[in-house]
């Protein structure tokens, strides 16, 4: 009797000081997203250049993110998106385990429409995954880009 004393004493023990990674995994992924402007200073292009910035995209678990997938995109100002994964405004990173982070490397073609005085405009970037997320708040981030030269410089 006073060993399955001692054996219950311990299963309980265990059971509560180490539960297993199953349960401490609740197949979520939380995705987070900055970005940092690729140039000196504040954000800034000529009209008919190239804005550059880079997005970073962190898993801050639990669970690995499956099938991640970041995209650009922006104000009318900007157009020709190219990533380091490629041309286009999508970028596929593939799986991304808790804790770790990927950064993707994008420019857009900087125009200058006529749209008043207004001359600052943004990028954005944003990352989803397959895997559910239970915040979704800071799966996208933008920066404010001045734009400066002649209007229809593209």
């Amino acid at each position: 009797m006073k060993r399955l004393i001692v054996g219950l004493v311990f299963l309980l023990a265990w059971t509560v000081m180490a539960p297993p990674t199953w349960a401490q995994d609740d197949g979520t992924a939380d995705l987070a997203v900055t970005i940092t402007w690729l140039g000196t200073g504040t954000p800034h292009v000529q009209a008919g250049g190239i804005a550059t910035w880079t997005v970073t995209v962190t898993n801050l678990g639990p669970a690995t993110a499956q099938q991640v997938e970041v995209d650009a995109g922006g104000s009318d100002q900007f157009g020709v998106f190219v990533s380091s994964c490629g041309a286009g405004e999508s970028c596929v990173l593939g799986d991304l385990a808790a804790g770790d982070s990927r950064t993707v490397t994008f420019s857009a073609n900087a125009c200058l429409i006529q749209t008043g005085h207004r001359r600052v405009w943004w990028v954005t970037s944003s990352a989803h995954s397959t895997t559910m997320d239970p915040d979704s708040s800071n799966n996208m981030a933008s920066l404010d880009v001045r734009i400066t030269g002649s209007f229809g410089a593209c």
